[in-house]
């Protein structure tokens, strides 16, 4: 087990390192009750986990070029970055920034909005404003106009989640998509309505694979294998990758349904640097009126 291990582990950095890795892009249409007839079909990019750094060669100017030319292609209407902007290297936001900075969402300058992860630090909300990009923490915009709140929570792991500030004083019949970095505050989230939550860490099946391996065996080997400690940043091993739908508490009655909806995504970059069976993903989701 441990020789399969460490080959595979190799053989996955190995990869990593010395082909690039091809970007995939993945459509998902998200029905909303309530969703003002203007924004029927709008469409939404949504990408997370850079994990820039630059003491961090994983992921290369070129490849991240190449996102910027992807996400553009698509014409999103928004573009959301849900956290993991860098990689513990707050010193990279100019540079990433910058990059970033090349999204044309068709809301305009306003258009690109960004939470922090587990990966990130306070330090680099300052320098990402300044580059244009909206960096949400406990706040609600409308880049889209009145009618879909956009909800962007302070991360979990950085102590600054904090949910009701926000999302009590939001009318309960209005329709909001919020965007939580961790997949674990699905369900502190489950007293609101939220139409849909984005959320990570999948990062190309590496963490639920390790996390098997972690339950086969003994806890005297669990700090002797590489990567197995990534596990310990979730909880909640059911919301891995994908959309879920999340049963709310209580009596439902603001829309009628009682379930909230979380995506995870498989991320652009990924911290271990290797990934297993799923390739760096930018997500295009068009909503629609639930009927």
């Amino acid at each position: 087990m441990l020789l399969l291990l460490w080959t595979t582990t190799n053989l996955q950095v190995t990869h990593s390192l010395w082909f690039p890795p091809q970007l995939v892009v993945t459509r998902h249409t998200i029905p909303i009750t309530g969703l003002p007839p203007a924004l029927a079909d709008a469409k939404i990019a949504v990408l997370s986990d850079i994990h820039f750094s630059s003491h961090y060669t994983h992921i290369s100017q070129d490849f991240l070029e190449s996102v910027v030319s992807t996400v553009n292609n698509l014409e999103p209407a928004l573009v959301l970055v849900v956290g993991d902007v860098v990689n513990n290297d707050p010193g990279s936001a100019a540079t990433i920034g910058r990059v970033l900075a090349q999204f044309k969402p068709s809301a305009g300058p306003h258009g690109t909005l960004v939470v922090l992860g587990n990966h990130d630090d306070r330090a680099i909300v300052k320098t990402l404003r300044e580059l244009g990009m909206e960096v949400l923490v406990n706040e609600a915009k409308y880049p889209l106009g009145q009618g879909l709140a956009l909800v962007g929570l302070g991360d979990v792991w950085l102590g600054d989640f904090q949910p009701q500030s926000v999302l009590d004083g939001l009318p309960p019949s209005e329709p909001r998509i919020v965007l939580s970095h961790h997949p674990d505050t699905a369900n502190a989230l489950r007293k609101w309505r939220v139409d849909l939550q984005i959320a990570l860490p999948f990062v190309g099946a590496v963490l639920p694979l390790l996390h098997r391996i972690k339950s086969l065996l003994p806890q005297w080997l669990h700090e002797k294998i590489p990567y197995l400690g990534y596990t310990n940043v979730m909880e909640d091993w059911d919301l891995v990758y994908g959309l879920h739908d999340v049963q709310r508490e209580g009596v439902v009655e603001a829309d009628g349904d009682p379930a909230n909806r979380v995506l995870i995504t498989a991320g652009v970059g990924t911290t271990p640097p290797f990934r297993l069976g799923i390739p760096p993903e930018v997500v295009l989701l068009t909503l629609v009126p639930r009927s």
